[in-house]
């Protein structure tokens, strides 16, 4: 099939994406699950966006469809805040070789490109960046419980509204801490839960993560990474790599 022959956004409105891939937020939704991008993907686009996604990248939006005829282009745009330094370097030096544009990774285009040939071009562009820890779907505890919130006010699992200018103050006025007002996790992060199902919380790393596989993808990387490390044997005083 041809790139020519796609219709602008014939994955998203044609084949329904399930609700347990992706986190709304507003307007937008974030990919949380591997098995959405063949739902909100263009088909030349999928296989760069998996390839993506396995190496801990987060792609934005990606294009690939009869509507790019006229700029020739098909693209998938990144998430450049979640990068690693290294993957900055990447993207920077494929933004030289004209692989690149911007966030954007690029693919010339025309009316006679076929989907194959342009997917396995995204395929060999996204195998250039290296492995990384996750660095988006995740925010530290704390920094959840104070951030502003707008309209100042949150109805709780218990049904009840309840009023504050963060969400610590707001578990504060359920009475979901100590009388001190010392924070307690312990109780406030099972509320939390109870509220926001999609979410994940990791003591390890004292963050709430939006859903488990992003959560499971960080421990694999931080596995992976310690068993990369040389291993030192110490005979007497001195140490052996």
């Amino acid at each position: 099939m041809k790139v020519a022959d796609v219709a602008p956004d014939a994955q998203s409105f044609g084949n329904a994406c399930p609700e347990e891939l992706i986190i709304k937020s507003g307007s937008r939704e974030s990919i949380v699950k591997r098995g959405a991008f063949q739902y909100i993907c263009d088909p030349a686009c999928v296989a760069g966006c998996l390839m993506l996604y396995d190496l801990n990248l987060r792609t934005v939006s990606c294009s690939a469809n009869k509507t790019d005829m006229n700029c020739g282009k098909a693209t998938i745009d990144l998430d450049v805040e979640s990068m690693s330094p290294e993957n900055k370097e990447v993207l920077e030096q494929l933004i030289s070789e004209g692989l690149a544009e911007g966030n954007k990774l690029v693919i010339p285009i025309d009316k006679n490109s076929e989907n194959e040939e342009v997917s396995k071009a995204f395929l060999e562009v996204a195998k250039r960046f290296q492995k990384q820890d996750v660095l988006y779907g995740h925010v530290n505890l704390g920094e959840y419980l104070t951030q502003p919130i707008s309209p100042p006010r949150i109805y709780l699992s218990d049904g009840n509204l309840y009023n504050g200018k963060n969400r610590l103050e707001v578990y504060y006025n359920a009475g979901l801490t100590r009388t001190n007002k010392i924070f307690n996790a312990r109780q406030i992060v099972p509320v939390i839960l109870n509220n926001n199902p999609h979410l994940v919380y990791d003591e390890k790393t004292n963050c709430l993560w939006a859903g488990d596989e992003l959560l499971n993808k960080h421990r694999a990387f931080v596995v992976e990474k310690n068993l990369a490390k040389p291993k030192i044997k110490k005979v007497g005083n001195i140490h052996f790599l």
